[in-house]
């Protein structure tokens, strides 16, 4: 039984190796910018860090930018002659998922990092961005109106460039090969005032698209972190039920209890800052290790806290399914649904929590999100 256990790892493993792009089959691409002048005499600018017609995959990103510069940029990779990209990001939050108020390093996993001090410097990540025909990296400045001195950026890209395009597999990712058509895309959504209890799409790739949810980033803020309480729901393959990633927020990223520990960074998931005054997080989660992979398009879904069912509610649903309900705007609790099974204990829903916070207090979330998705199109 046990050399049947390892002949089936065996196998998994070289049926992994055995999606690696053979080093036959490519060749390195790398550039670098070193000391870019950007004049704010000039206004907004916009300049043009790489061009390059081919078929490959971006393995390596890096950017450093002084005097808190870097978040007034905007990084642009245009896949395959796009007018618009299909990526776009500020480099503290797009390289290095560090919130706007962050200022630690050095800090790194093997798929992104903060190594120089200030904000914005010596930001890396090695996601793996494939294209198809071509690959354009533009840089774009809105520098502040009191800036008026000259300032500079540093930027470095390389990849692997395929040799014989006709027959480029793809990128290996969590472990899977993915199609050749497989492009990477990153969902950014905006919240500016959430209210309690209502939903946020994420990220939301149509049907008729396969794909696998890379990454999700999320800065957020309230007046206090009830929403933590919440589930991230992916509805996966066009299914009215949701796949729940999650049992609340903190979770999702690994940790627990509102991230009662503090900040961490490692290597699947991470919480890149707190502050326990104003009720503001941010945290990344990758599925390098444990890919979630669909079909036939994906919608990912947040909401600000979540909430038991009202006992006629709960009553209504158990009469109509005979067991435990599990409707789609309920995130599962594991907790017993029987306060008597509970020893007489069951916990408040969200209105009521929020309500002992005080009804003077509105409870929205100020959130933004990024995901990364990779997703390519059904044969």
């Amino acid at each position: 039984m046990l050399s049947f256990v390892y002949l089936i790892i065996g196998t998994t493993l070289c049926a992994f190796a055995s999606a690696e792009l053979s080093a036959l089959d490519v060749r390195t691409f790398s550039s670098v910018i070193k000391g870019a002048p950007v004049n704010p005499a000039k206004g907004y600018q916009e300049i043009l860090c790489y061009d390059m017609n081919a078929t490959g995959v971006v393995q390596h990103v890096w950017f450093t930018m002084g005097a808190n510069m870097a978040q007034h940029t905007l990084l642009a990779f245009y896949i395959d002659n796009e007018v618009d990209p299909s990526i776009e990001f500020t480099p503290g939050v797009g390289l290095g998922s560090a919130a706007p108020e962050d200022n630690t390093a050095p800090w790194g996993t093997a798929l992104q990092g903060r190594t120089g001090s200030g904000q914005g410097q010596g930001l890396y990540n090695t996601r793996r961005i494939p294209f198809g025909q071509r690959l354009r990296v533009v840089a774009k400045f809105a520098l502040p109106e009191d800036v008026t001195e000259l300032q500079s950026f540093f930027f470095i890209v390389r990849g692997l460039e395929s040799l014989s395009p006709d027959t480029w597999p793809g990128p290996v990712v969590g472990g899977l090969q993915l199609p050749p058509s497989s492009r990477l895309k990153l969902y950014t959504t905006s919240a500016e005032s959430l209210p309690l209890l209502e939903y946020l799409t994420i990220a939301n790739t149509p049907a008729g698209k396969g794909g696998l949810l890379h990454e999700v980033y999320i800065h957020a803020n309230s007046t206090q972190f009830l929403f933590m309480e919440a589930c991230f729901r992916a509805f996966l393959d066009g299914s009215d039920l949701p796949t729940y990633l999650s049992s609340g927020t903190e979770d999702y990223f690994n940790s627990a209890n509102y991230f009662n520990a503090g900040e961490f960074r490692l290597p699947n998931a991470g919480l890149t800052y707190k502050n326990e005054d104003d009720f503001t997080m941010s945290a990344y989660r990758n599925h390098e290790q444990d890919p979630v992979v669909f079909q036939n398009g994906l919608e990912l879904i947040w909401r600000n806290s979540d909430e038991l069912p009202t006992p006629q509610e709960r009553e209504a649903l158990l009469m109509q399914s005979g067991e435990i309900p599990n409707p789609s705007w309920l995130c599962p609790m594991t907790f017993p649904w029987s306060s008597a099974a509970a020893g007489g204990r069951k916990p408040p829903s969200a209105q009521v929590r929020a309500e002992a916070f005080g009804k003077d207090k509105v409870l929205a979330v100020q959130a933004t999100f990024l995901v990364w998705v990779y997703e390519w199109d059904k044969e």
